[in-house]
């Protein structure tokens, strides 16, 4: 006699520095949790909501992100039901009246429908048990002056759980905001709290605030440690390989350098199809000539430029899994255009801005599963967030932002969990052009940054 042998999936377990996450959070109730990308900030977060035995949670967080945190609701808080707020008027009528029910809920929404939801919750004279707010850089939620700042900041929670992996893009001033937030009764005002922490400059434009803060220890032991916890992949995860950047110079094609000239000298050029290429301002005339130099297509002049033809040039005998991030969308587009023709359609995958949830799972499921060895993800760096891409372990910059989070979030679509190998990303960066602006401020970013961590180990 034989008996069938029941298998059964051992529930997945946090890593020792996520339960050491998941207790702080649950112990501070109100805090920020700034873990650089990659560190697994959403288990944490929904582990303490557990811990807790919330009742009625919201997460707010980016549209591409809402898969992931009803994924990862299923793990690790599995006695929740799950909804989301989002769609037509009439579904989102519907998962209100879910949430009158008495069981404890989830509810996960884009940060488009924060307002919306903070005035219904008041109808009823409610409010969350705990709030989340998820990738807040990208949602303004760091500019005290947005309308995400002004919802949250109205908005009843006994909890707030602040997640993101980068924390300052402007430096310490980026602070006062979520501390507003977490603890209004201390951090009531933005001007305060600057005349007491940062350096302020009289210029000739006006008040500047330094990225660095007038004492960084001080910085430290009184906002950081106390509000924040920030632990870095090269401290928790010892045995993720590294990964290696490079800049490779470049000098302009012919037709690429002329417009780009002009566009510097005269705020103009002409495009192929003889209309005129005008910059109305200096704003206008850097975004022109960085689009320049990404690709000349961008501004109607018919020349790929030196970037994607060093790209193209450098994976031509690729026969590893690759990934491609650029700052626009027209150029993600040329850029997977020109791949179909070396590697074949069937083995590259795009990802922009405005997809639908399922379109990205679409194409990052795509990319993981291909058992082909020759295939490529091209995405724009800003919808470079909340998606897994372990499959490659080389990354090419067409282009960079201004971020240096920004441009290290990309990166880190490869280099995170189950990645095997060591990462190499080679940024296409062209000799005496904008770009080497675009460089000083990121590199200015990233000091102020590992000054307001003691990070001294770090390099940009």
């Amino acid at each position: 006699m034989t008996t069938d042998a029941v298998v059964t999936t051992p529930m997945p377990e946090l890593r020792e520095y996520q339960k050491f996450g998941s207790n702080w959070l649950f112990q501070k109730l109100r805090a920020n949790l700034y873990d650089q990308q990659g560190l697994g900030k959403t288990p944490q977060a929904l582990d303490a909501i557990s811990k807790l035995g919330a009742f009625r949670v919201l997460v707010h967080c980016p549209k591409r992100a809402i898969g992931v945190w009803r994924y990862e609701a299923k793990i690790w808080a599995p006695n929740y039901r799950v909804v989301e707020y989002t769609g037509n008027p009439l579904t989102r009528n519907l998962v209100w009246e879910v949430l009158k029910s008495s069981e404890p809920i989830i509810v996960i929404s884009n940060w488009a429908f924060s307002e919306e939801l903070r005035l219904r919750l008041d109808e009823i004279q409610a409010k969350w048990n705990v709030l989340v707010g998820d990738e807040i850089h990208s949602a303004g939620l760091l500019n005290r002056n947005s309308n995400t700042f002004k919802t949250m900041e109205k908005t009843n929670a006994d909890a707030m759980f602040l997640l993101t992996g980068s924390p300052t893009p402007h430096g310490c001033v980026d602070y006062w905001p979520t501390l507003h937030l977490l603890e209004k009764s201390r951090f009531r005002s933005f001007w305060k709290f600057v005349n007491e922490y940062a350096i302020i400059e009289r210029t000739p434009f006006g008040t500047n605030i330094r990225r660095v803060p007038r004492e960084p220890q001080r910085f430290r032991d009184e906002i950081v440690t106390p509000y924040s916890l920030r632990r870095f992949k090269s401290d928790v995860l010892t045995e993720l390989p590294k990964k290696q950047k490079q800049v490779i110079k470049l000098e302009m094609t012919p037709k690429q350098a002329k417009a780009y000239r002009e566009i510097a000298k005269d705020m103009l050029t002409r495009a192929d199809n003889g209309e005129f290429v005008l910059t109305p301002n200096i704003l206008t005339r850097n975004q022109r000539l960085r689009q320049v130099l990404v690709c000349p297509r961008l501004i109607g002049i018919e020349d790929d430029g030196a970037a994607i033809d060093a790209l193209l040039s450098s994976v031509y005998e690729e026969s590893s899994p690759f990934a491609v991030f650029t700052p626009f969308r027209g150029a993600a587009e040329i850029i997977a255009e020109r791949l179909h023709k070396i590697i074949g359609s069937e083995n590259v995958y795009l990802v922009t801005g405005g997809m639908s949830e399922d379109e990205l799972d679409f194409q990052v499921r795509g990319f993981q599963s291909s058992e082909s060895n020759t295939k490529a993800i091209v995405a724009t760096i800003a919808s470079a967030t909340s998606w897994t891409a372990h499959a490659a372990s080389y990354g090419y910059f067409v282009g960079f932002e201004w971020s240096p989070d920004a441009n290290e979030q990309a990166e880190d679509r490869l280099h995170r969990f189950g990645q095997l190998n060591p990462c190499n990303y080679q940024y296409f960066a062209h000799t005496d052009t904008i770009e080497d602006r675009v460089q000083e401020v990121v590199d200015g970013k990233f000091d102020a940054h590992n000054v307001i961590f003691d990070r001294k180990d770090l390099l940009p």
